[in-house]
């Protein structure tokens, strides 16, 4: 059903402009770099542009968690989440699906008809915009009296003071920042909406009727798309009534809300009742295009969702994913460092720091107590996530990877024994404190930029490459693997870099040993082995009939496609984790938990330890059933005949005697030489050139 959008826009011209429904900000004119210089807090005019920081300093107290302050980069003030949201708490049971209705699309299509066709009934009201104050909230740090500042009778060195100056004040402005709307009284029912905390997205909110409302998410940092993750709460909740929540502004066309994934929800009064945190809720889930036209032509689509209230007064959060936030992070790295165990087998150091100043960690993983020359034979392991900050569900797995790398286990401790792992855990943590989906702060995408980083605005991933590189040629790398979250497909699988016979002269290669490679193997099925391993060893969660080793165009920038091309790495992955569940084993259809997550990380790590056995008879199984499954067709095995006949040539010719060659003129050298032909891609190209100037 298609609504003429001209019957709808009287009444969002007001309240769902287009820059706000596609961007049009630019904050990186805003952006506050580390302070270095010592500021009068009560005077100084970057005191009010620190809003774009926030703090976890505790001004009790002396120390400061490493990493922390975090810093947004924008003009946005931003604060941190409630540390009860932090936490990692298991729900009880698996969740399923909900059951699909496809009349469901077709009942809120005739709503939102209904609704435009009777104007006068909607509400139409603004209860929420993340970046603009009512002006009796506007600078509210401005409004507070001298008396109340932070630093009176403040007893800290001066040098302390001085460094942590701006970013104290920051800490008491957002712990004083006001909710953007206030119930006027009791009987003020309306909700108030807050995403201005870390890795926060909620725009615009917009009352439609009594208990329904309209969300605008905002656009990636400096783009004008990727409207994808959301984080927000809501609060003035009243008991038993049912919210209905329309994010109005997504941009994909498909999604697995499509086959009955759910959200998730934190409620702080069922937490603080149960032990309930983080679970799936929302009926009536439904995710459709709607009428709004794009600037580029296309359609919205909306993503509804409705609640039911349990408490008076409570405060609910929702998200499209299990947060993992950049202060998550550098919490949980602090703990490995001061716990007496895994500090011992974990080192950190800052890999480089990120346009908004926050530090890029690098963390290595080994046995260090063995002789520096058995630690530079060995060969490395490179684990990296979260280049797209909308995936959370990357840094779980992540967290699953460290605790088992660090953990007490024999298998972790035969790892570190044998491998140095190298992991840079959140490679873009400017994006995921903005609550950016996909983008850093510079707007880019970061998994397309690997072919040629800059090192001013791709830092992470300029010194991650140069790392990768420098340990390639000096250590040589057995594995990269890259953890990312996929919004449209189920299952865990993995994308990797197949390589065709064209590639290479020889059909067969010798094997390395120790690489999980066996002597004169098929090198067509040697980048599936380590994926096909790792579906033994997780069958209820990884799908290896979902995974894809097809080398496609729009990737050729990726990390794993650039690290194979540049380095040679033939076991490079990606790593995708659905944000819904299985389709298939024996969890199908049930939602993906921080456990599956953590699990598979885990997982990840643990097969490199069959991958790299010494005894080599799982892998000639695995070899064998690969070959079955992966048969060589009758035109490779003539082309890999050909080439393997060609390169014999090539070298008995190379091998022959030439001593009569040095009485040869050199034009009848020149004439001999054979002419290179140009590729195919390249003749066509350059017809279609010459077709065009003609």
């Amino acid at each position: 059903m298609v609504v003429n959008e001209a019957r709808f826009s009287t009444q969002r011209d007001k309240h769902y402009p287009e820059d706000t429904m596609e961007g049009g900000c630019s904050p990186l004119s805003h952006m506050s770099l580390p302070k270095t210089e010592k500021q009068n807090p009560q005077v100084s005019s970057s005191s009010t542009s620190s809003s774009a920081e926030y703090c976890s300093w505790n001004i009790k107290s002396e120390t400061v968690t490493p990493g922390l302050p975090g810093r947004s980069g924008t003009c946005y003030p931003v604060c941190l989440c409630p540390p009860s949201l932090s936490r990692s708490v298991k729900p009880q049971k698996r969740e399923p699906m909900a059951d699909t209705n496809d009349q469901l699309v077709r009942d809120m299509m005739l709503h939102d008809a209904e609704r435009m066709s009777h104007p006068d009934a909607v509400v139409n009201r603004l209860v929420y915009d993340s970046h603009d104050c009512p002006s009796s909230q506007s600078q509210p740090w401005r409004t507070i009296k001298p008396d109340a500042w932070p630093f009176k009778n403040m007893k800290m060195k001066r040098d302390l003071l001085e460094q942590h100056a701006g970013e104290m004040l920051m800490s008491f402005v957002t712990k004083t920042m006001q909710p953007w709307y206030a119930p006027e009284n009791e009987s003020d029912k309306t909700l108030v909406f807050e995403s201005r905390f870390e890795s926060g997205n909620l725009r615009r909110a917009i009352q439609v009727y009594n208990t329904e409302y309209d969300l605008i998410l905002r656009p990636d940092i400096n783009t004008r798309g990727h409207t994808q993750w959301f984080f927000f709460s809501i609060s003035n909740t009243r008991k038993n009534v049912h919210y209905k929540i329309n994010i109005i502004n997504m941009q994909k066309d498909e999604s697995l809300y499509h086959i009955g994934m759910q959200p998730i929800i934190y409620s702080e009064k069922t937490a603080a009742a149960e032990g309930r945190h983080w679970h799936r809720a929302g009926h009536n889930v439904c995710y459709y295009q709607n009428n709004i036209k794009r600037k580029n032509g296309k359609f919205y689509y909306t993503l509804t969702m409705t609640f039911e209230a349990l408490h008076d007064n409570d405060t609910i959060y929702v998200a499209h994913c299990y947060p993992y936030t950049y202060s998550e992070l550098q919490k949980y790295i602090y703990g490995l460092e001061v716990d007496p165990k895994r500090s011992l087998r974990v080192k950190r150091e800052i890999l480089c720091k990120t346009l908004a100043g926050n530090n890029c960690d690098l963390l290595t993983i080994t046995n260090f107590n063995l002789h520096p020359q058995i630690l530079d034979s060995r060969k490395h392991v490179v684990i990296t996530g979260r280049v797209h900050p909308g995936e959370s569900n990357a840094s779980w797995m992540m967290r699953g990877a460290l605790e088992f790398l660090t953990g007490d286990s024999l298998e972790a401790k035969l790892l570190r024994d044998n491998f140095v792992f190298k992991i840079v855990p959140m490679l873009n943590p400017d994006g995921v404190i903005n609550g950016n989906y996909r983008c850093s702060l510079a707007g880019v995408d970061l998994n397309r930029v690997w072919h040629y980083p800059s090192k001013k605005l791709h830092p992470t991933i300029f010194y991650t490459k140069e790392m990768i590189g420098r340990l390639q040629e000096d250590h040589k790398v057995l594995l990269m693997g890259d953890f990312h979250g996929h919004s449209r497909k189920c299952n865990v699988f993995m994308y990797g870099c197949e390589r065709k016979a064209t590639d290479n002269s020889n059909f067969k290669i010798s094997g390395i040993p120790g690489f999980g490679v066996t002597d004169s193997m098929n090198f067509r099925i040697q980048e599936k082995i380590f994926p096909w391993l790792l579906k033994k060893n997780a069958p209820d969660i990884f799908s290896f009939e979902m995974s894809s080793f097809k080398v496609q165009k729009s990737k050729e920038n990726t990390a794993r496609v650039v690290c194979w091309r540049e380095f040679g790495l033939i076991n490079s992955f990606t790593l995708e984790a659905s944000f819904g569940g299985p389709s298939e084993g024996a969890n199908a259809w049930m939602h993906f938990g921080i456990q599956d997550f953590e699990e598979m990380g885990a997982k990840f790590a643990e097969t490199i330890l069959d991958f790299c056995n010494p005894d080599q008879t799982l892998i000639k199984e695995v070899c064998l059933e690969l070959e079955s499954q992966y048969p060589v067709s009758k035109q490779s095995a003539a082309l890999a005949m050909k080439l393997e006949f060609e390169s014999n040539k090539d070298s008995d010719d190379s091998g022959t005697d030439s001593d009569d060659s040095g009485d040869e003129d050199k034009e009848s050298k020149k004439a001999k030489k054979p002419q290179k032909k140009k590729p195919v891609r390249k003749r066509r190209a350059s017809l279609v050139e010459r077709q065009t100037v003609k």
